[in-house]
Parts: C-alpha cells; structure tokens; sequence
C-alpha cells in the first residue's frame, strides 16, 4: 500500500478496500488518475482508496504530476519516555525540513532537528517511515517525500526556530502524545504510531493505517 496525503485526508493506492476508507476509485489497468479528479474526489471523502490491479504503478503514475521535493526529519525520544514535539502554525508537529543539495537524508534530518529545536548532538537511529504529501505553491504541486528516522540523545534547552514559525518545543510525556497528535496531521500520527510500536499510549491515535 502507497499513502500519500492532502491536508487533513489520505490516499491509499491499493489492491483492495481499506478500513476506514469513505472513498473508493476504481482504475482501469493502465488508468492513470489526475490531481483534479483526486481533489474532486477528496471534498466528500477523508480517506480515499485507489484500487488497481498495481497499486505501485498507480502510485507512481500520480506521482509524476508534482515536482517533487525532499524533506527529512525525526522522532527523538530521551531517557524519560518523552517524544520531543513542536508547535507550528497552531498545530503540533515534528521537527522536519527540506533536504539541501548534496546532503544525505540522514544528515538533513539531524540537521533539520537541532536548527528547529534548538538541542546539540541528536543521535539518528533507525529508519521510521517515508510519507508523502502534496500541495499547490506558486501555481504548481508539490509533491513532499519526507524521511523519518528514529532519534535519541539532544542536549541543552530546546529553543524554538522562531523564523520557522515554531512558537513551541516540548518534550512531550508519552501519555500527553495522543492529545497533541489529534491536533497534528494525519501523516505525523502514522510517524508517532510507527515509531512507538504496541505502545498503549499511541495504539489508540486515529486509526489511518489498516
């Protein structure tokens, strides 16, 4: 299964319906689906499959409508069961930011991390997830591919990168996890969920992933 996500709403590329999907598009082998027709599609559904005989083709066909562009980030979690967590544009978030020329998707997320916090010698472990989403700047779409790896360590104070629109960093106690990520986005819960596998606090996050 493919995601791919718009706002508030999700898109799986599959070869069957899906849990919780409201939204069916049925495609023809060979089919492709355009981002007009998806968006139409997206006012009266918030999750939507897109079943095909081959998912990834479909996938990846939609794909190749958007100029894509690379981003990295991570999940740090230190030694008393708290998840490191940022408040942008009045939602809460993870600290993540684009990928510059030349540079490895692990050294942009560490990098991205501790500009955006404010911590020192952040630690990347292993990888989490790679979402998608995508949205409409400057006339074009965007097509965003973010990389998550699972981090640990960051000293010092964290500090919001106010130029960011970050106005908050806080660890965040596991417990308090799930009443943050109902005010997030649907792609960081999926991140929050991967990341902290069979925990209780997090299984009972929105349910996008069957």
């Amino acid at each position: 299964m493919y995601f791919v996500y718009y706002k508030d709403r999700v898109i799986d590329f599959t070869d069957r319906p899906s849990i919780g999907c409201d939204g069916v598009v049925k495609l023809a082998a060979g089919e492709r689906i355009g981002i007009a027709k998806m968006l139409e599609n997206l006012e009266n559904s918030k999750n939507i499959c897109v079943i095909s005989d081959d998912p990834e083709r479909s996938f990846k066909d939609f794909a190749l409508q958007f100029r894509l562009v690379e981003a990295a980030g991570g999940v740090v979690v230190n030694g008393h069961d708290e998840i490191l967590m940022i408040y942008r544009n009045n939602r809460w978030d993870l600290p993540k930011g684009h990928v510059e020329a030349g540079e490895g998707f692990i050294t942009a997320a560490v990098r991205e991390v501790e500009e955006e916090t404010g911590l020192r010698n952040v630690v990347a472990g292993e990888p989490i997830v790679t979402t998608y989403h995508f949205y409409p700047l400057n006339g074009e779409w965007i097509l965003k591919r973010t990389w998550w790896f699972a981090m640990s360590g960051g000293e010092g104070e964290p500090v919001p990168q106010s130029e960011e629109g970050i106005t908050r960093v806080e660890w965040v106690p596991v417990s308090r996890v799930p009443d943050c990520a109902s005010q997030s986005f649907a792609s960081v819960r999926q991140v929050l969920r991967l990341a902290c596998p069979g925990d209780e606090n997090i299984l009972h996050l929105e349910k996008i992933i069957p």
